[in-house]
This record gives C-alpha cells, sequence and structure tokens, in this order.
C-alpha cells in the first residue's frame, strides 16, 4: 500500500512539473527618426543624383522597407521639398562663411565653393527645372546684402543692379566652371583673387557710370 502510494506521488509529481520557460533573444526594435531618414535622402542626393531620391531608394539605404518613410512624411513630394530646403541652407551657410572680411565678397566666393564642393545641390538648385523658383530668391537676397557695403550706400536698388548684375554674371559664371571642374585653380584662394581682380573693374567703373548718369 505504502510502496503504491509513493510510486502515485512520484507519478503526479512528474504530470505536473512545470516545463522550464524558453528565452528566445529577440532583435532590437530599429526605429528610423526624420532626422535619420532626412540625413539618409539627402546623402542620396548628394552622392547619385537627384533622379534617384525615391522612397525605394531611401528605404534601401535603411535596410527597411518605405513604411517608416511615410510614417514621417505624407508623400514622397514633402521628402523632396525637405531635401530642396536643406540643400538651400548648405548654400546659404556657404555663403555666409567668413572667407574674407568683406561680407559681400564671402557671398560670391560661397557659391562658387557651394558649386565646388555640393556639385549635386549645385545642379538641383541652379542647373534643374528648380532653378527658376530658387535662383531669384538667392538673387535678392544676395542684392539686399550688397547695399550694406559702404561702397554702395546712396544708390538706388535699380544702380545698384547696374553693377551687381555683371557680379553675379561672374560668380554664376565661375561657379559653374567649378560645377564642372574647369577652373584653373580650385581652391578657395585662387577664387577669392578672381573676384577681387574682377571686381576691382566692374565695381569702380559701375560707381563711376552711376555719377555720370546722375549728371546728365
Amino acid at each position: 500500500m505504502q510502496r503504491a502510494q509513493l510510486c502515485h506521488e512520484l507519478l503526479y509529481q512528474r504530470r505536473w512539473q512545470p516545463t522550464p520557460a524558453i528565452y528566445i533573444d529577440m532583435p532590437p526594435t530599429v526605429t528610423f527618426t526624420k532626422e535619420l531618414i532626412v540625413k539618409t535622402a539627402c546623402d542620396l542626393v548628394e552622392e547619385q543624383g537627384w533622379e534617384m531620391l525615391t522612397a525605394r531608394n531611401v528605404a534601401a539605404r535603411l535596410s527597411s522597407s518605405t513604411a517608416p518613410i511615410y510614417s514621417c512624411f505624407a508623400s514622397i513630394q514633402e521628402l523632396q521639398q525637405t531635401v530642396i530646403d536643406s540643400a538651400r541652407d548648405v548654400m546659404i551657410k556657404c555663403t555666409y562663411t567668413a572667407y574674407t572680411e568683406r561680407p559681400f565678397l564671402n557671398q560670391g566666393t560661397g557659391i562658387v565653393v557651394f558649386a565646388r564642393e555640393h556639385r549635386e545641390y549645385f545642379r538641383l538648385l541652379f542647373l534643374s527645372d528648380k532653378a527658376p523658383k530658387l535662383i531669384p530668391d538667392l538673387y535678392s537676397q544676395v542684392l539686399h546684402d550688397m547695399q550694406h557695403d559702404d561702397r554702395f550706400k546712396g544708390f538706388t536698388d535699380e544702380e545698384c543692379a547696374t553693377i551687381f548684375n555683371k557680379l553675379w554674371m561672374l560668380a554664376i559664371g565661375m561657379a559653374t566652371l567649378a560645377f564642372n571642374r574647369q577652373l584653373p585653380d580650385n581652391s578657395t584662394e585662387y577664387i577669392i583673387s578672381i573676384f577681387l581682380e574682377t571686381g576691382s573693374l566692374i565695381i569702380p567703373d559701375g560707381i563711376a557710370k552711376i555719377y555720370a548718369h546722375r549728371s546728365m
């Protein structure tokens, strides 16, 4: 009797003994922030060009599906506009860098430096179908800043524009050469020297013509 009871107790213990828990290491959840998506999109454009900016290409760089992109942006157009805004920010940063002690000279230099160091951004902002909407804003801003130069104080917007248009063509021409890697010397020092040399001819000539026109 005791033996039978012992066997029953052992069988009960084996039958109801809890199964050891099995723990499986799961990979951590990857979170894609809006900032990371924008940076990835910008890197893609800088390295491969605007035409490569698609949701699938950005997702491929993130090693993910397109779902994180559309959770942060309502459409691919919204992401594209964000990249355009980022490119403009980079350009503005270049034009306001203190290469010299002359702010107006720095802006012209900055446009060329921008074309040299951010070729695909320059192509996007100045040489694509986006340019007609973007260039006038930059033109107006630089023209406005020009009027803070002591040499041009007292001149009207129209008078400043007669000088500025020539300097603007010089800046865009040099920037295009830098973009195509056709400058004889790609250094910032060379770029500044060309602006100084050419500006020393354009600006005094322009000022003299303004005063001559006023005296007529």
